[in-house]
């Protein structure tokens, strides 16, 4: 069902990205073994590292993921040899360190959404927010879930929580700043 929402938006090509030998194989012969210029990235692990040779020569490898990152996980530098670029492309840093570069950005997206296609959504009140994780955690959604926020929902009191890598430095700026409370179940804030 997914596979078929993406070819009727004028996708060419659409491979499971959970198995990466059959991501693999169907990229390589859909580009006639050429491999591509361009790979975004969220997968991590052996997949991403396996993705790597998915590219071309001097091809772009574009890292939006952090789970890697975060565990500290290693690269071998034999993919550089064939002069490919790894770029990570965080929006929360570009957001923190360069704020009128990312307003630009955000307000050239912004202009450009009128003549994009539509993606298919679902949208879930704010009292079934349950829900609408659960739904997501299955990966069966195609599009985006939205959460409407127009009706109240009932919150009880509590103490402010933290989660988040714990070598970070804004998880560890955080916790200096909301001291124990972030020991304590409650409300948190993710990182």
């Amino acid at each position: 069902e997914k596979r078929a929402a993406l070819l009727a938006l004028g996708v060419r090509a659409v491979f499971n990205s959970r198995s990466h030998a059959e991501f693999s194989q169907g990229l390589l012969e859909a580009t006639d073994g050429e491999g591509v210029d361009v790979l975004l990235n969220s997968l991590g692990g052996d997949a991403a590292r396996a993705s790597l040779k998915l590219l071309k020569p001097f091809g772009r490898f574009v890292e939006i993921g952090k789970r890697d990152a975060y565990a500290g996980a290693h690269l071998s530098m034999a993919h550089f040899l064939r002069a490919i670029t790894f770029a990570a492309a965080h929006v929360d840093v570009l957001m923190i360190e360069r704020p009128l570069e990312a307003r630009k950005l955000f307000d050239e997206v912004q202009a450009a959404l009128p003549s994009l296609p539509r993606l298919p959504h679902t949208t879930y009140p704010m009292a079934r927010l349950d829900d609408a994780l659960a739904f997501m955690a299955t990966g069966k959604h195609i599009g985006k879930l939205l959460v409407a926020t127009r009706d109240p929902v009932a919150v009880g009191p509590c103490l402010p929580g933290l989660l988040g890598p714990p070598d970070d430095p804004l998880a560890l700026g955080l916790r200096r700043v909301l001291g124990p409370a972030t020991d304590r179940r409650g409300a948190c804030v993710a990182l």
